[in-house]
């Protein structure tokens, strides 16, 4: 028996009702048409990932998004807690002074070259090595500590501003705290629209609440 399985880079969330994937290979989010959805929607609520051969099946393998596989097991979406408390809230942000601007400066500098040079998939395998290499260092309050203080001296960084930027940086900022935060990616419809953000198990560390109200998780790394 042949089970249909999602490719190791794919990953999905749920928008109201609709499917939404992100492949990383491809750098995109996709969502399926009508027949494929149908089949999908049968196949992760099945007991087993068995589709019989027919259009439904072949709709799903033509995606590039599925494979045929001998292993069984139910395709969840990203399950990532939905935080309402952000260090954004904490207005006892700790002064930067002069050193905080010129480290915030090196971590999006070193963040702006890697996005340069690294594709998305890179990226998320790199961080996803590096949390099975090791386990969290150090206290969850200094993680979300040095994310305050790297918030307050970003201000004074004349770089842009981007998501996945930002959390890259951030992510160097806290060094070996890192693995106490979670790089999610979201999207939402109607408009489209992506985003991420970086969140510990308590607290968003890189936006409002009210911001990642707007989007559902379709990856946590």
């Amino acid at each position: 028996m042949a089970f249909l399985q999602l490719h190791p880079h794919v990953s999905y969330g749920l928008v109201g009702d609709r499917a939404v994937f992100l492949d990383l290979r491809r750098d995109r989010y996709l969502a399926l048409d009508r027949r494929a959805e149908d089949a999908f929607q049968a196949l992760r609520t099945a007991v087993e990932p068995v589709l019989p051969p027919g259009a439904g099946r072949d709709a799903l393998l033509a995606t590039g998004l599925f494979r045929e596989g001998s292993l069984s097991g139910r395709m969840a979406p990203a399950d990532v807690p939905r935080l309402t408390n952000s260090v954004l809230d904490e207005c006892n942000m700790p002064p930067s002074g002069l050193a905080g601007p010129l480290r915030a400066w090196a971590c999006v500098s070193r963040a702006r070259k890697r996005l340069g040079t690294w594709t998305l998939y890179d990226i998320v395998g790199a961080l996803r090595d590096d949390r099975h290499a090791a386990k969290p260092r150090g206290e969850l309050s200094a993680a979300e500590h040095a994310a305050r203080a790297f918030l307050s001296a970003r201000a004074l960084c004349p770089i842009e501003r981007s998501c996945l930027l930002d959390c890259l940086a951030m992510l160097d900022r806290l060094g070996d705290k890192s693995g106490h935060a979670r790089l999610v990616f979201g999207v939402r419809l109607n408009p489209f629209g992506a985003h991420c953000w970086l969140q510990t198990e308590r607290k968003l560390l890189t936006d409002a609440h009210d911001t990642i109200g707007e989007f559902v998780p379709v990856l946590s790394v």
